[in-house]
C-alpha cells in the first residue's frame, strides 16, 4: 500500500509520513481503542 501512496504523491517526504501514520494507526487500532475504552 505504501507504494501506491508514493505513486499518488510522488514525494519521498510524504512516503515517510505515510509509513509513520500507518504504524501509528495500527497501534491506535490495536491499543488505542482499548486504551480509550
Amino acid at each position: 500500500m505504501g507504494d501506491i501512496y508514493i505513486s499518488f504523491w510522488n514525494s519521498d517526504n510524504w512516503f515517510i509520513k505515510t509509513a509513520e501514520e500507518m504504524g501509528i494507526e495500527e497501534n491506535q487500532k490495536m491499543g488505542g481503542m482499548k486504551f480509550e475504552q
